[in-house]
């Protein structure tokens, strides 16, 4: 389970986390927090991404207070397809990953370059959210389908198509992870 107080003040995240950990630990169920924003502005600039990005000692008292299996944390990028270049704070992603006692998370993985985002995987991040890249590859399918189809009267032959377009972005994601992809 997905719980994003990040938006709130600290302690109304924590607060909001608890009592979803709570619930949810109950059940069995893993949850994943997030502390810092992951802007949503295609054109921020650096300065304004950087303010966004989660503190490390606030990660270990959040984590420690919460008990969330996963914590989700900014260190740069940016949800969607970021216009400009995505830089992420590597030095603060290394003092995360050794300061928080929970496997780490990107949102905001679209854009993150392919050499990055393996760096990233070897400094500590277990899941890099790539949705916004799976959500254009499926509707990039849906186009083609129609476009190639010679029976676009069928859904099923749309979906086919996108469901093609959009396992092949999967693959070509999970291969980061193996660096099967070299840029």
């Amino acid at each position: 389970m997905m719980v994003d107080g990040s938006m709130l003040s600290f302690e109304e995240n924590v607060e909001l986390t608890k009592r979803i950990v709570g619930m949810a630990h109950a059940g069995g169920v893993c949850v994943e927090a997030e502390l810092g924003q992951v802007s949503r502005d295609l054109d921020a600039t650096a300065d304004e991404i950087r303010a966004l990005m989660t503190d490390p000692k606030e990660a270990r008292e959040f984590v420690s207070e919460t008990a969330a299996d996963y914590l989700a944390v900014s260190v740069g990028s940016v949800s969607g397809f970021y216009r400009g270049s995505i830089k992420l704070d590597f030095d603060r992603l290394a003092e995360l990953a050794q300061s928080v006692p929970a496997p780490l998370v990107l949102h905001g993985g679209t854009s993150i370059p392919a050499a990055d985002a393996r760096r990233a995987v070897r400094l500590g991040v277990c899941k890099i959210n790539v949705a916004h890249g799976l959500r254009r590859s499926f509707v990039q399918g849906l186009r083609r389908g129609w476009d190639t189809s010679s029976d676009v009267d069928d859904p099923r032959t749309l979906l086919d198509s996108a469901r093609l377009e959009a396992k092949e972005f999967v693959k070509c994601r999970m291969r980061l992870r193996s660096g099967e992809d070299r840029d």
